[in-house]
């Protein structure tokens, strides 16, 4: 599960390893974005339209706060962290795996706005679940998930809406 490129990323300092973490998410994050604009002719304008009965400040505070820190205590601490901790005693790769996949398909799932965002989305909940297991699994100073992913998630989200 862990490859010897990982090791760099175990051995980093916290503030160094969260800058990576959220500058590769980010990257990431355009990348499928552009893709999906410039190679499907998908306007994630157009596709995504969601109608908030709310102010846009706490529109924006709702999705670039809010909704992040709901979604990583769910989708990555519940369903990775604490599924992983209590049911096993000894964590096998299998194990990680079927968390890992749940995770992300869950994720994905609630933000099925169409059938592009949701596969964005997956990718995206894998990626944060695979800094999930980085900073509580593998490094010998664990970073609290709701540190690593929460700010990950809020940052990616902040851009996207600077973007829009």
């Amino acid at each position: 599960m862990i490859k010897k490129h990982d090791f760099f990323l175990i051995r980093l300092n916290r503030p160094l390893f969260i800058l990576i973490t959220v500058v590769f998410g980010v990257c990431l994050n355009i990348i499928l974005s552009f893709f999906g604009y410039y190679f499907l002719g998908i306007n994630f304008e157009e596709e995504v339209e969601i109608n908030f009965l709310f102010s846009k400040n706490l529109e924006y505070i709702l999705i670039v706060f809010i909704a992040p820190f709901f979604e990583t205590f769910f989708f990555q601490y519940l369903l990775i962290v604490v599924f992983l901790r209590c049911f096993f005693v000894k964590i096998k790769r299998n194990h990680i795996t079927f968390s890992l996949v749940v995770s992300s398909l869950l994720f994905g799932s609630i933000h099925i706005y169409n059938f592009y965002y949701f596969i964005i989305a997956t990718i995206m909940g894998f990626y944060f679940g695979y800094i999930t297991l980085l900073s509580e699994f593998f490094r010998e100073k664990r970073i609290s998930v709701f540190i690593s992913v929460f700010l990950c998630h809020s940052i990616i989200n902040l851009i996207s809406l600077i973007i829009d």
